[in-house]
């Protein structure tokens, strides 16, 4: 257990001086482009920087995107055993399918930078009363070493189906919380 915790230190002992000596030029480029992976899914971002403080972007993704939901608030649902419609919050997880985002990039030294912006979604799960949209504002966070990056990512949105009988005010329709938990990619 002790090699263990000794290889674990000096594992990150090495990384962090790797980086501190490290020139990341990425966030000082006039155009960044980056792509980037999580679980099933593949995006692309592209950032122009339009002075040293002003940099705005676009990202597209597409695939099976795994998003935990952390919290939300409660929805009513039949789920048809004759009991009536039952009041619960959503939890577990769902897959972004395709998703846009525009964004605000903000570094906040040459290796860590944040991204955070409006984003809209296409998603599915298994549940039944999960509804096949998400509208809402998803920051990124990124710590690059070179030209690679790795980070999480966390949304608030609007679950909602503008087709259910009762519209986007439906019982159906919750606010929730999600964490995308691992991003890895590379920066050009």
């Amino acid at each position: 257990m002790k090699k263990i915790v000794f290889l674990t230190l000096t594992l990150l002992f090495a990384a962090s001086i790797v980086a501190q000596t490290s020139k990341t030029t990425f966030l000082n480029k006039t155009n960044q482009h980056s792509l980037s992976a999580e679980y099933a899914a593949v995006s692309y971002s592209y950032a122009h920087k339009f002075k040293p403080d002003v940099t705005f972007g676009a990202r597209v993704q597409a695939g099976a995107g795994l998003q935990f939901i952390l919290l939300s608030s409660p929805v009513i649902y039949d789920y048809g055993y004759g009991n009536g419609p039952e009041k619960f919050k959503p939890t577990g997880h769902i897959l972004e399918l395709v998703k846009l985002q525009l964004f605000y990039r903000y570094a906040f030294s040459n290796s860590f930078y944040i991204d955070a912006g409006p984003v809209f979604s296409l998603v599915t799960s298994e549940a039944d009363w999960e509804n096949p949209f998400n509208a809402g504002i998803e920051a990124s966070m990124y710590y690059t070493v070179k030209f690679f990056h790795i980070g999480v990512r966390l949304k608030g949105a609007m679950s909602f189906d503008p087709h259910n009988t009762g519209g986007i005010n439906s019982d159906r329709t919750y606010f929730g919380l999600y964490a995308t938990p691992l991003v890895i990619g590379v920066n050009f």
